[in-house]
């Protein structure tokens, strides 16, 4: 664990994770492509910690000053590969704010080395304030999948009930009535004894 002097490696924010040392950007594991310029803005940006980082700031930290570039043409690249990455739009930013001719901030909130945060789109927060953690996003599914999976075996049980139940009273109406037949042998005897006592 890094000391709290030192920078953090990863840097998390919504369903994202910037592994500075490697270079790469991940999104729910899922590594994003998106490689050099754009990946050390974002970096540049996530350490600003929701404040203005300038165009000159990035400048200097990017581009040397024996550099010969042309930086806005490069710098607007950069955001523009950065938030198309991200899946975020200048319209309606989730993630990086323009200041028009001073600079960018960083929206969401970020968490260094493994501090959980999560962020509803369009909002700031504190990523020291209490946030649900991984864990219980994950048991909160689980719990949904089970009942889910309770009602569906309820239902389907409760289905199977009634079409058995109506099986079993069709088979019934269908049952003809019992009929007693007596033997002949009984018939004639009862007529004898008939015609006998007349």
């Amino acid at each position: 664990m890094p000391s709290p002097a030192s920078p953090a490696r990863v840097l998390r924010f919504d369903a994202f994770e910037l592994d500075v040392r490697a270079g790469e950007l991940r999104k729910n594991g899922v590594k994003v492509r998106l490689h050099g310029q754009p990946l050390q803005v974002l970096e540049i940006l996530l350490k600003g910690g929701g404040d203005l980082v300038t165009r000159e700031d990035i400048r200097t930290q990017i581009w040397p000053a024996d550099t010969f570039v042309d930086f806005d043409h490069g710098l607007h690249n950069a955001i523009a590969r950065l938030r198309e990455g991200l899946g975020d739009s200048a319209e309606t930013p989730r993630f990086i704010e323009t200041l028009p001719r001073r600079g960018y901030r960083f929206l969401a909130p970020v968490a260094p080395n493994g501090v959980e945060t999560q962020a509803t789109p369009g909002s700031v927060h504190s990523a020291s304030g209490p946030q649900p953690s991984v864990a219980s996003d994950g048991l909160r599914r689980t719990s949904a999948v089970m009942a889910l999976a309770f009602l569906i075996l309820a239902v389907s049980g409760l289905a199977f009930w009634r079409l058995r139940a109506s099986a079993d009273h069709a088979s019934a109406a269908a049952r003809p009535e019992s009929i007693a037949v007596l033997p002949l042998d009984n018939l004639s005897i009862l007529r004898r004894t008939i015609s006998s006592t007349e």
